[in-house]
C-alpha cells in the first residue's frame, strides 16, 4: 500500500513539474535567451561627456540578470542579496549568449548597478532576443 501511494505521488509530481508560468511546457525554455554584445566604458561625468565622444571596450567580467520584479519590490530589502541570488554569466570579449527563463531582467555588471530602460530586457517563452548593451561608469561627479 505504501509503495502504491509513493508511486502515485511521484506520477502526480511528474505531471505537474516542469511547467513554467509563461510557457506551455518546459521544452520551450531551451529556446529562450539572449545574445548580443556588452560594451563598457569609464570616464568623467562632470562635465558630461556626450555619448558620441565616449570610448567603450568589449566587456570582460560577470553580468547579472536581476529580476525586474525583485527590484520593483525591493523596499527595505538588501540589494546585494537580490544580486547574489540572480542568474549570472561570465562574459569574455563582450560576447553575451545566455539561456534564460521567460521574465523581465535588468542587466547589470559587477561595476555598474543601474535600473534603466536601456539595460532592461524581456524574454518571452520560446524567444531568443538579440540586444546589445552599453555601460558607462562615472569616475567623477
Amino acid at each position: 500500500m505504501k509503495t502504491g501511494f509513493v508511486l502515485l505521488i511521484f506520477v502526480l509530481m511528474l505531471g505537474t513539474s516542469g511547467c513554467c508560468w509563461d510557457c506551455d511546457c518546459d521544452h520551450e525554455f531551451q529556446y529562450s535567451g539572449i545574445e548580443g554584445t556588452i560594451m563598457y566604458g569609464e570616464g568623467e561625468c562632470m562635465p558630461v561627456i556626450v555619448e558620441e565622444d565616449r570610448e567603450y571596450e568589449e566587456y570582460n567580467g560577470t553580468v547579472y540578470f536581476v529580476l525586474r520584479s525583485a527590484l520593483d519590490s525591493l523596499g527595505e530589502n538588501d540589494f546585494g542579496l537580490i544580486r547574489e541570488i540572480s542568474l549570472r554569466k561570465e562574459i569574455r570579449d563582450g560576447k553575451l549568449n545566455a539561456q534564460l527563463p521567460p521574465e523581465t531582467y535588468v542587466i547589470m555588471t559587477e561595476e555598474f548597478y543601474s535600473f534603466t530602460p536601456e539595460n532592461t530586457v524581456t524574454i518571452s517563452c520560446g524567444e531568443w532576443v538579440e540586444q546589445d548593451f552599453k555601460f558607462w561608469q562615472c569616475t567623477s561627479y
